[in-house]
């Protein structure tokens, strides 16, 4: 679901929750929340910088913002994602309950955890101490290894391997700091999907998304000790070795290759086709398919001393060459 229902609340009292001023022709009512780009007509969404809204109800964003795109119905803050995340803790949603079904030919340890509303297809297998949630639902011939656990209402699919300690659906690292300095924990309301033959390393953990999901893409193969932070797409066939990182937001094209130990920036965009070698760290959108590196080779540590005083004298070393000339 791209969308989150609520009880149905107007403007005039969504304002008063967080106590903002709004402008509105009349006290619209909303009956969800959502992410711009899957918003309702009925729906309520916050902006931080101007961008275009397909529809939506009420908008949670700055005044400058509201007066620039004039938005009809809007709620004014200062702080649009701190207050919609104070927000989404105060209203009422609306949640489904799920009726599970777990396939006669599935084999399920006894020591397992495995919630009734969720749905385990045919000739998966889960092992001992796994834990399967609420509303989970697995696709056909999936092997959940021993202590693996797969929270509220991830969607895996068929042919998958999910290996011993992987943890699939924890609340994405998402904080907006506070006028008071504190950090506020924002509630992460979407979930994680996985496609069909995707392979999951020990102890790699996947975060559920904020608003839209984190998906991975059919034949995605992750290494052990990998971190998929929220909202991260990573596309079919690509391929991540062990201890790399993704942080939010990030689109990862379809096959790709990352190293081992690469770290990826938040918010960036990969193009098919990219492959980034061990250990480099990615910071920029990549627009073209190719190869990408950074960071240096271990040298000897007496080496290393001797480059790195060097470099910390580079400025004056090169004011003394401008000066003989």
């Amino acid at each position: 679901m791209s969308y989150y229902p609520i009880e149905a609340t107007s403007i005039s009292e969504l304002a008063s929750l967080i106590d903002r001023p709004y402008k509105s022709p009349t006290n619209v009512k909303i009956d969800s929340v959502a992410a711009p780009e899957h918003a309702l007509n009925t729906s309520l969404i916050f902006l931080t910088s101007k961008k275009k809204i397909l529809t939506a109800s009420v908008v949670l964003t700055t005044e400058n913002i509201a007066t620039a795109m004039n938005i009809d119905a809007v709620i004014i803050s200062q702080s649009p994602r701190l207050d919609f995340a104070k927000l989404i803790d105060q209203l009422k949603f609306k949640k489904k309950s799920p009726s599970g079904k777990i396939a006669s030919s599935s084999i399920i340890s006894q020591s397992a955890s495995v919630a009734p509303s969720s749905t385990i297809g045919e000739y998966t297998s889960i092992g001992p101490n796994a834990v399967i949630s609420e509303g989970v639902k697995i696709g056909k011939n999936t092997t959940i290894d021993p202590g693996a656990i797969i929270l509220e209402g991830v969607e895996i699919g068929d042919n998958c391997t999910i290996q011993s300690g992987a943890v699939i659906g924890s609340c994405g690292f998402g904080y907006e700091r506070t006028p008071e300095g504190h950090w506020y924990k924002i509630k992460h309301l979407a979930t994680v999907k996985l496609g069909n033959n995707v392979h999951v390393g020990a102890n790699t953990t996947i975060d559920r998304g904020m608003l839209v999901n984190t998906v991975i893409g059919d034949g995605v193969k992750i290494d052990n000790q990998c971190q998929v932070a929220h909202n991260v797409s990573i596309g079919d066939n690509t391929i991540m070795a062990g201890c790399s990182g993704i942080a939010g937001s990030t689109q990862v094209g379809k096959n790709c290759m990352i190293g081992g130990g690469v770290i990826i920036k938040d918010h960036i965009t990969l193009t098919d086709g990219v492959i980034i070698t061990g250990g480099s760290m990615l910071a920029n959108d990549v627009t073209q398919p190719g190869i990408f590196s950074s960071g240096m080779n271990a040298i000897s540590n007496r080496k290393w001393l001797r480059n790195h005083r060097r470099l910390l004298n580079l400025d004056e070393s090169l004011r003394a060459l401008e000066d003989e000339r």
